[in-house]
């Protein structure tokens, strides 16, 4: 039996639906109560085996995968509202907006919905963004943009202590500068992945190339520079090594790089067709790449299989 995947409606934060991925049959749909609107769909919903998790305007909500029957609720402090959540096996994580400057990083049980801890992450404004990079371990990027623009990348250990802050705008490295490029392009998403304990992220471009660069998710220390052929505009994991898009021309090319060592093997190219590139998506699915096309235009087509 095909599992369902439980996903929120383009253009609506109120409504999660879950899909048999086997034959496309819309298993059940809910309206969940949420003062959120329009796009705001990435980070609103996270699954946890059997549970899908989400945000809703009392705080966050668990419901059975199959069915949609509820299954449990974690409210949120008085005066604070939970932003965006996040879940890998049955850990559970989600960020909290409150009153004072700062917000909460909570973990939960996932199959429970039962808190585990909350700690507390001041900021000197309210004027920041924040995303959960990682649920476990939990690994979460907060930027403070403006003229003195700083973004760090947080990691949390057990009971919610916090293990490293890496600045990851304006790094002071051996031989220079290093800054990662944390835009999120459309389609791929931000350009850090977290791996083997270690946080890997692409540099601003120079010359049309990229780097890629590891820190130690314990302590913060750098290990490594990787450069790469070409401006990079995806990297995620993929089995025990990084799957890397990059911008080559004529058409984007496929990497991947071992972790533990920074080797780059070259996969191969998305034909010309296939992709829209600037506003797609790439995916390791049994051996393949998946390439989504968020728009799907003819000639083009939503979705394509390609292989290395």
């Amino acid at each position: 039996m095909s599992t369902g995947w439980p996903v929120l409606k383009n253009g609506a934060c109120d409504q999660v639906l879950a899909v048999d991925l086997g034959t496309g049959r819309r298993l059940w749909s809910r309206q969940v109560s949420t003062g959120l609107t329009g796009q705001q769909g990435t980070g609103m919903l996270a699954v946890s085996g059997s549970v899908a998790v989400v945000v809703t305007s009392g705080g966050v909500a668990g419901f059975s995968a199959r069915t949609g029957a509820p299954r449990w609720t974690l409210a949120s402090p008085p005066g604070c509202a939970d932003q965006t959540v996040a879940a890998q096996g049955i850990s559970g994580v989600t960020l909290t907006a409150c009153e004072q400057p700062g917000y909460d990083v909570t973990g939960f049980d996932a199959a429970t919905g039962r808190q585990g801890w909350r700690t507390r992450v001041a900021e000197p404004t309210q004027d920041f963004n924040f995303a959960i990079l990682s649920a476990d371990p939990v690994v979460i990027d907060d930027l403070i943009p403006g003229t003195r623009q700083s973004e760090h990348v947080r990691t949390f250990g057990s009971g919610g202590r916090q293990e490293s802050s890496i600045l990851v705008s304006g790094i002071s490295a051996p031989g220079g500068q290093v800054a990662l490029d944390t835009n999120d392009y459309p389609g791929f998403g931000m350009e850090i992945a977290i791996a083997d304990g270690l946080l890997v992220g692409v540099t601003q471009p120079v010359d049309d190339k990229s780097d890629l660069v590891a820190f130690r998710l314990s302590d913060g220390q750098r290990q490594r520079l990787v450069p790469m052929p070409d401006q990079v505009v995806s990297l995620q994991p993929d089995g025990g090594q990084l799957l890397v898009v990059d911008w080559s021309q004529p058409v984007a090319s496929l990497e991947t790089v071992a972790v533990p060592t920074g080797t780059v093997h070259a996969v191969g190219f998305i034909p010309q067709g296939v992709s829209t590139f600037s506003d797609a998506g790439v995916y390791p699915v049994g051996g393949r790449y998946v390439v989504v096309n968020k728009k799907g235009a003819s000639p083009t087509p939503p979705v394509a299989a390609v292989s290395g």
